[in-house]
């Protein structure tokens, strides 16, 4: 390799290592989560209060104003998913079921 190369190589390696490393957020909400078995009940619920409707995923979506893929990752008990309170509060809205329900352990 000629020196000039050689030289850039080693600098930008030099660089790469002296970079600081990104830190990604910890999800709560995926599997070994701290939080992951609160999540997984509350897809549980919403699931069984939407299918107590006879709704579809798609049809729940429609009526709260998210996308069908929103609610099946709530929904999915092993997928990384998080959710807001406004999202919860407007499910709730389309279900017609107050969100304290969602949290209710049986």
């Amino acid at each position: 390799m000629p020196r000039g190369r050689k030289a850039a190589a080693t600098v930008a390696s030099e660089t790469a290592d002296a970079a600081p490393k990104k830190r990604g957020r910890k999800s709560t909400a995926g599997s070994g989560g701290k939080h992951h078995d609160q999540y997984v009940q509350l897809g549980l619920t919403v699931s069984y209060y939407r299918k107590l409707k006879g709704l579809s995923q798609g049809e729940l979506a429609e009526k709260a104003g998210c996308s069908r893929g929103h609610i099946s990752a709530l929904e999915a008990p092993g997928l990384k998913t998080s959710v807001s309170i406004e999202s919860l509060l407007d499910i709730s809205d389309a279900l017609n079921v107050p969100v304290a329900k969602f949290f209710e352990t049986k």
